[in-house]
C-alpha cells in the first residue's frame, strides 16, 4: 500500500512539473497537457527501470516520424512529435546520470 501511495505522489508531482515546464501553468491548447502526461509517464517508466528500453525505441520512432512528416509538409504534427520524441529521449539520457555518478565517470562535489 505504501509503494502505491509513493508512486501516485511521484506521478502527480511529475505531471505538474512537466506541465509547468511546458506551458507555464497556462492552458493555451490541449497539447501541453497531453505532452506533460506523456513526459510524466515516461519518467515513471524510467524510474521503474523494467521497461526503460521501450522509452528509447518510442522516442526514436517519434523522431523518425518527425523527419518523415516534415518532408511531407506536415509541420505542426512534425513539431509535436519531435518535441515529444526529444523530451522522452532527454528523460532517457538523464536516467543514466545516477549510474554514471556512482561508477565515477561524473564526479560530484
Amino acid at each position: 500500500m505504501n509503494k502505491i501511495v509513493i508512486k501516485f505522489f511521484i506521478s502527480t508531482i511529475s505531471i505538474a512539473f512537466f506541465w509547468g515546464l511546458e506551458s507555464g501553468f497556462t492552458q493555451r491548447n490541449g497539447y501541453e497537457l497531453i505532452k506533460s502526461i506523456i513526459f510524466a509517464s515516461s519518467f515513471f517508466i524510467v524510474l521503474t527501470k523494467k521497461y526503460k528500453q521501450y522509452i528509447l525505441w518510442i522516442s526514436t520512432f517519434l523522431l523518425i516520424s518527425m523527419i518523415i512528416l516534415y518532408l511531407l509538409w506536415q509541420i505542426q504534427l512534425s513539431d509535436l512529435l519531435g518535441s515529444i520524441g526529444f523530451g522522452m529521449f532527454f528523460i532517457f539520457i538523464l536516467s543514466y546520470l545516477p549510474d554514471l555518478v556512482r561508477i565515477g565517470f561524473v564526479k560530484d562535489k
